[in-house]
């Protein structure tokens, strides 16, 4: 099947940006880039966390004393307690780390973002225009469908349930407040993350390979970095939704939208515990999740009717081999 979006940086303009971007080292280290970036930034917040929390403990511990902290630390005993209890205390912070993260990392990713955006329209490379984003109501309805199916299907599978510390994880993650969860791991962490993964190394990848190949890249390291079984299954689904996604609205904003949704329907389920409910009858939530699936799917065919009203892309003049205009 033929992929729907993005052509105008995929045709005629893959050529001359390639040219441009230098040989394959230097391609695939771009792509890598903004990946990078956001480690290096959630690894910095984490590890200033960390040392915030330790010099907390010590001081509740020692009384302020510094005879006594230093005492502490000299012992390999009282170190590995003191690591033991830092590492339990910052679990409790993950969601503020998360979106402590985003935040920092968002502008910059914005900014290379932009920047590619300016270097397209350098070289004369115009995206087309794809389907309209008037039909967002498609993107909202297919991703809360969904994030309810998949978690419903992984409920009645068992698979969540069964890895303790991915129980404990998601006990920690939504244990600050409603508002915070929402602020954090409903806006600013769906957003940071499909300015990277889908905004940048997939868009980056999209220059210089075809979508199927672009979108399985992308998704496998935005799931492998979800850490536990059952999270790597739903993000790589929802990845390649994702890709879908921005191909064919072809604006950041629909990902961003979809994701957003998801992760929103997923706080608000556990808060008020929507899935504990559909779980209580059997009937009732299988219904439920067949009812999910017969949404999704519906939004994909319209979303797969839509016409792509394509812009003509303009002719980049070919280069003899001194470099001279034809």
């Amino acid at each position: 099947m033929e992929s729907t979006g993005c052509s105008g940086i995929i045709h005629k303009g893959r050529k001359i940006m390639q040219q441009q971007q230098g040989g394959f080292w230097r391609r695939l280290g771009r792509i890598w880039v903004p990946f990078l970036i956001k480690i290096g930034i959630s690894y910095l917040v984490s590890f200033l966390v960390t040392i915030g929390l330790m010099y907390v403990y010590l001081v509740t511990q020692s009384g302020n004393d510094a005879e006594v902290m230093m005492s502490m630390l000299e012992s390999d005993a009282s170190v590995q307690e003191i690591s033991n209890a830092i590492a339990l205390e910052a679990e409790n912070y993950s969601t503020y780390m998360e979106g402590i993260s985003a935040a920092l990392t968002i502008p910059i990713m914005l900014f290379m973002f932009h920047r590619d955006r300016i270097r397209e329209k350098v070289h004369g490379i115009a995206a087309a225009v794809k389907a309209p984003l008037r039909q967002c109501w498609t993107i909202l309805l297919m991703a809360a469908a969904l994030c309810i199916g998949l978690n419903n299907l992984f409920l009645l599978s068992g698979l969540s349930t069964q890895d303790e510390a991915y129980v404990e994880s998601m006990e920690q993650m939504y244990s600050p407040s409603l508002f915070m969860q929402l602020l954090c791991l409903g806006v600013l962490t769906p957003l940071c993350e499909e300015l990277v993964y889908r905004a940048l190394v997939y868009k980056r990848m999209r220059e210089q390979s075809g979508f199927l190949a672009s979108a399985i890249y992308s998704t496998l390291v935005f799931a492998i970095l979800h850490v536990y079984f059952v999270q790597i299954i739903y993000a790589f689904i929802m990845g390649m939704i994702f890709c879908y996604l921005y191909e064919k609205f072809g604006s950041i904003r629909a990902p961003a939208a979809a994701h957003m949704t998801a992760n929103i329907v997923s706080i608000l389920g556990t808060q008020f515990a929507w899935f504990d409910w559909m779980l209580a009858e059997p009937a009732r939530v299988i219904l439920i999740t067949i009812a999910c699936a017969a949404i999704a799917s519906s939004m994909y065919v319209l979303m797969e009717r839509m016409i792509d009203n394509e812009e003509p892309l303009p002719e980049i003049p070919e280069q003899k081999e001194n470099g001279s205009d034809t």
